[in-house]
């Protein structure tokens, strides 16, 4: 009863905690049988604790393990010596993770192979010594068969696996649990379970009326119309089309050069105070009024007449 209270309490972590919470409510070590203690020695013990810290594993007080080790010799009495020897070896087999149906497997034919005594092997007095002190009890009950041998002891060489583990915890796990989720990182993962989530919080008044004066403050006030009609102005549509014009336009009014020439040089003469070389050295400039004077010349006949005239 207890072997199978022991394998439900590992595999459970609710079991655990509520043994951890009644370990520490009286606040005694069942595995070394102290009492409880009172006044400056119960002082000194509680500050002991908390120096070991983490270093005390959660299972070395646990009442399961320590009722366990009480009873596992009265389990451990219906074993001979071959039995006792095979065992260790399958506690040593699951200890290294192998198979279950391997492991079955070995224990039968070991059982089925009758013992060979070699006399110059070292171990050969401890195996006479275990079977002068007892035999294999189970086998001389005419209701267990060798199944049933088989099947009780990988049940007892887990049930001394899962002891073992219990005592000797493998260092490379718990340094590696201890390295990812430390005891603040754990804290702050329990308050962020503990916190309400925000889907869950109810709504306050305060929101809406914060709602509807964000709407007749801000949202009225804006000149949304005038942003369309920039928008529908400055299309791509429209402005192309300006395009068009523009073009159309040069396209009808070709340049004329003489046009060009005359504009040039009336600009020139009407800023000829601000030019660095004056008007009168540029020999095309007075190219252009020797051709512009003969094309208005007057004959003398002609201011006669308007004399006359």
């Amino acid at each position: 009863m207890f072997i199978r209270l022991f394998r439900t309490d590992r595999a459970t972590q609710h079991m655990k905690r509520e043994e951890l919470n009644f370990i520490t409510q009286f606040e005694s070590d069942f595995m070394t049988g102290t009492s409880r203690k009172t006044g400056k020695a119960a002082v000194a013990f509680r500050k002991k604790k908390r120096r070991e810290g983490k270093r005390r594993e959660k299972d070395s007080g646990s009442i399961v393990v320590a009722c366990l080790k009480r009873l596992l010799p009265v389990g451990l009495s219906v074993f001979g010596g071959r039995e006792l020897d095979l065992l260790q070896k399958v506690k040593e087999k699951y200890m290294k993770k192998e198979n279950d149906e391997k492991i079955k497997e070995y224990i039968s034919s070991s059982l089925a192979i009758p013992d060979q005594e070699d006399v110059f092997d070292k171990s050969h007095w401890q195996r006479k010594l275990y079977q002068q002190i007892g035999k294999a009890q189970m086998l001389g009950i005419d209701s267990m068969s060798q199944e049933m041998v088989v099947d009780k002891i990988i049940f007892m060489g887990v049930t001394l696996c899962n002891l073992h583990n219990v005592e000797h915890p493998q260092t490379f796990q718990a340094d590696a649990w201890r390295k990812i989720v430390s005891s603040q990182r754990k804290r702050a993962v329990v308050a962020c379970f503990r916190m309400v989530a925000l889907y869950s919080i109810p709504k306050h008044r305060c929101v809406n009326l914060f709602l509807s004066a964000y709407i007749e403050k801000w949202l009225k006030s804006e000149k949304v119309d005038e942003d369309l009609l920039i928008s529908e102005v400055a299309s791509e549509g429209r402005m192309q089309r300006l395009r068009e014009d523009v073009e159309e336009v040069d396209e009808q009014c070709p340049p004329d050069p003489l046009s060009q020439l005359v504009q040039c040089f009336q600009r020139a003469a009407t800023s000829e105070r601000k030019q660095l070389v004056p008007i009168v050295d540029d020999n095309l400039y007075i190219k252009y009024v020797r051709v512009m004077a003969s094309s208005i010349h007057i004959n003398d006949d002609e201011q006669n007449n308007a004399e006359e005239d």
